[in-house]
């Protein structure tokens, strides 16, 4: 038997089960970008919105905020100024940039390319082969968060943007909070919230992506047939507890439609009425971002590869010397 769209009869593309809907491509698209326009009014992510600073990896989630927010920012007067980060992560970087290149393109949005090798004079494969040599405390993944955070405030506020957007869906603030909460980190619990206000130098981080799931956001871009890069970066662990939160999740939801968007409400409540907030933040003193510490994580890690890399570099010639 052959599916049709409930809401025109031609041929289906997907179940909406939570929703009791079998759509077409052309209604689940609509489906989705209405379920976005839902989330930035419920949760007000455009007010005092005036330019947004869109930040797109060429992932499918940060392609699928981009093509579903466009219309709706026209027609709510939000300017979108993209950003890409080349974060000099061999080929999968190449075809990163590429896809959310394209992605700004198709969609008329001016863009901003930043190469963190050539701004920073670092890139994350050096980060990679340097983490175990040195010692450092966190995976390759964590240093890749801040960079990102790190450069995603400064190109807001060099732009004069309002606030930053960022591609984090349902599946990504589920496990992010679960962790927190098993770790014992409760002020992280903030990041939760589809909108953090901005507070001194930090602007305020939306997340349009917030009530959809990894599942959701795959399906519309394959129903828009936008491009996007779907490989997986070199240095995501093969397992890890967030990973492991996700298929569990997604094995209750198969059985029961709906329930990763209820348990995310229901966190939402809980955290309204913990009034989790977040630590003090003072200015680094480097380079006079925000930070919780007095050199914030970025500027110590981009000293710390610098003069890896200068060391390696001096130890070459001097090989090449005795040669």
């Amino acid at each position: 038997m052959v599916l049709r769209c409930s809401l025109c009869g031609s041929r289906a593309f997907t179940r909406v089960r939570y929703s009791r809907l079998t759509l077409c491509r052309r209604h689940y698209a609509e489906f989705f970008e209405r379920r976005v326009k839902n989330t930035v009014e419920r949760y007000r992510l455009f007010k005092n919105v005036k330019r947004l600073l869109v930040c797109v990896s060429g992932g499918k989630d940060s392609v699928a905020m981009l093509y579903a927010l466009k219309p709706y920012a026209e027609k709510s007067n939000v300017e979108l100024l993209g950003l890409t980060i080349d974060l000099g992560i061999g080929e999968y970087s190449k075809c990163s940039v590429e896809a959310a290149v394209e992605a700004f393109k198709n969609n008329d949005v001016e863009y901003m390319l930043v190469d963190l090798s050539a701004e920073y004079g670092f890139d994350l494969d050096t980060v990679a082969e340097n983490v175990e040599k040195l010692r450092m405390p966190k995976g390759v993944c964590s240093y890749c968060g801040s960079v990102k955070r790190y450069i995603f405030n400064k190109v807001a506020l060099d732009s004069e943007c309002d606030a930053v957007a960022t591609g984090h869906n349902l599946d990504d603030l589920l496990s992010f909070t679960l962790t927190s909460m098993a770790s014992g980190q409760v002020d992280l619990l903030i990041k939760l919230q589809p909108k953090n206000r901005g507070v001194d130098r930090l602007v305020t981080r939306i997340r349009p992506l917030a009530t959809l799931t990894n599942r959701e956001t795959l399906l519309y871009v394959m129903s828009i047939g936008a491009s996007y890069v779907d490989l997986e970066c070199p240095y995501t662990p093969e397992r890890s507890m967030q990973k492991t939160i996700v298929e569990k999740l997604s094995e209750i939801e198969h059985k029961y439609p709906g329930f990763k968007l209820a348990l995310y409400k229901s966190l939402l409540r809980v955290l309204r009425k913990a009034e989790v907030k977040t630590g003090p933040l003072v200015h680094c003193e480097k380079c006079g971002m925000p930070s919780s510490t007095r050199i914030c994580s970025f500027c110590r890690l981009k000293s710390l590869m610098t003069e890896r890399i200068g060391e390696k570099t001096t130890e070459t010639r001097v090989t090449a010397r005795r040669v």
